[in-house]
């Protein structure tokens, strides 16, 4: 791990705040609490800093990311009937980038 800046993560939040992507990300951070610590003596602390944007789960169409001409906007994740999950749709966004989408 070399990376000299904050990971940068976008991705939608839940119906509650234990159920959105911040929340996730902060319990995976403590999970990996003895491995951080064993690391950061010997590699740049900066790069593992996690920079968490959620947005709106149900937000249709909303610019969440506008820099160097890249602008990428919202689709709706919407509840799956059987077990309550989120699932965003994002079929159509595959061939532009990578999402990462947690499903509860």
């Amino acid at each position: 791990m070399n990376r000299l800046t904050p990971l940068r993560v976008w991705d939608p939040s839940g119906p509650t705040p234990e159920l959105g992507t911040a929340h996730a990300l902060k319990l995976m951070k403590e999970m990996y609490a003895w491995d951080i610590a064993t690391r950061s003596s010997i590699i740049d602390a900066r790069g593992m800093v996690l920079d968490v944007t959620e947005f709106d789960y149900k937000a249709i169409n909303k610019v969440i990311f506008d820099e160097n001409g890249v602008k990428i906007r919202t689709i709706p994740a919407t509840p799956l009937p059987t077990n309550g999950g989120l699932n965003t749709q994002k079929i159509q966004i595959y061939q532009f980038m990578k999402v990462f989408c947690h499903q509860v």
